[in-house]
């Protein structure tokens, strides 16, 4: 996958399932989204730059968790914890990863023709 596929899969209104529950995409915008956080209005922002830096990270070792995170994003980490879940959450929606043991792992597709 690379970050023109996933600008191309997201829409408003894309529901995506978290940890703890569901979410959905407010707002689709040039430099990245806005998803829904509980059930009173509230929203927070994840830029392309940090599902750009979760899918290369994904491709080279085949996961991503709240350690690589917090090291690679430290500031958005602390402001923004949930913006992990929510990119992990949507990369699994598009079928490119599944939440095994505290991360988003790589989900590996054969060809068994």
């Amino acid at each position: 996958m690379d970050i023109n596929y996933f600008k191309s899969s997201i829409y408003n209104g894309m529901n995506f399932h978290k940890v703890k529950g569901v979410s959905q995409i407010l707002n689709v915008v040039d430099d990245g989204f806005t998803y829904a956080i509980g059930k009173n209005g509230n929203y927070k922002k994840v830029t392309y730059d940090e599902v750009e830096n979760a899918i290369y990270e994904i491709e080279q070792r085949g996961y991503i968790n709240r350690k690589w995170f917090e090291e690679t994003f430290p500031k958005i980490a602390k402001s923004k914890p949930c913006n992990f879940t929510s990119i992990g959450g949507v990369l699994q929606a598009l079928d490119y990863v599944t939440y095994v043991e505290k991360r988003y792992q790589k989900i590996i597709k054969y060809d068994l023709k």
